[in-house]
């Protein structure tokens, strides 16, 4: 399960085209019956250029994380300071 967050991390730096500068890292894990999975919450910061790119992906369902089912993701917050910081909260299911 720890990967999810490796996954999904990776999955967004995929679509800003560059890695973000990690401020704030959650991932609680999540179960149903029927799937596991994780709960993401992440604050990052990018440069304006990706950080379009990134809002485009999430608003898109662009994001795909390896070995992981992304079942739900969304642009939390996103404020314009040095870079354009963003909060995104996300589901993984193991696939």
């Amino acid at each position: 399960m720890a990967d999810a967050g490796t996954a999904l991390l990776r999955a967004l730096t995929d679509c800003a085209g560059i890695r973000p500068e990690i401020m704030e890292a959650e991932m609680t894990r999540w179960s149903s019956v029927t799937f596991e999975g994780a709960r993401h919450r992440l604050v990052i910061r990018l440069p304006g250029p990706a950080a379009g790119r990134l809002a485009k992906a999430v608003a898109g369902d662009a994001v795909t994380p390896v070995g992981h089912v992304l079942a739900d993701i969304a642009l939390v917050r996103r404020v314009e300071d040095a870079g354009e910081r963003m909060e995104i909260e996300a589901l993984t299911v193991e696939g």
